[in-house]
């Protein structure tokens, strides 16, 4: 996993390279592996050549990498032939922080609305959201399209 972030006032900014992996007993683990200041541009270009040395440092036989989904660091890991995986709690954390901002203003409905509008921008990311949905998840999501053209007429 990769992330890149920059202190408070924007003095530091930081590239991390964490290490995820099971081990004998198949317990996941994880383990810092570099966190490297960054000096000019975040471009993809940059990452690409942290994250190599990393790996090299390391030697490492690397999977896939997950990250934030930012434009450069797709583009920094396509580069580097590798899968990327979008990190699930950060893109949960988007869409409904997305959702939060208008709670005053909304109603549960409308709330939901734009939590799925914002789940269904991709087929990708619809897609992965499924994977990670148990069959009774899916069963209530095919009840709920169901009876939605019922709603109408419920709220009236």
């Amino acid at each position: 996993m990769t992330d890149t972030w920059t202190s408070k006032g924007g003095k530091v900014p930081l590239n991390a390279v964490v290490g995820s992996y099971l081990d004998d007993e198949w317990n996941l683990k994880s383990v810092v592996l570099a966190a490297t200041p960054l000096s000019g541009r975040h471009t993809a270009d940059t990452l690409h050549k942290e994250i190599e040395r990393v790996i090299e440092f390391y030697d490492l036989n690397v999977v896939s990498v997950t990250s934030d989904s930012a434009s450069n660091i797709i583009k920094a890991v396509a580069n580097m032939r590798l899968p990327s995986i979008p990190c699930f709690l950060h893109q949960l954390h988007l869409n409904v922080s997305s959702c939060l901002d208008d709670w005053s203003d909304n109603t549960i409905i409308e709330t939901l609305k734009k939590l799925a509008r914002n789940l269904n921008l991709s087929s990708s990311k619809r897609d992965f959201y499924f994977e990670l949905t148990s069959k009774d998840e899916r069963e209530l999501i095919g009840i709920c399209n169901l009876l939605r053209p019922f709603l109408q007429y419920t709220l009236r």
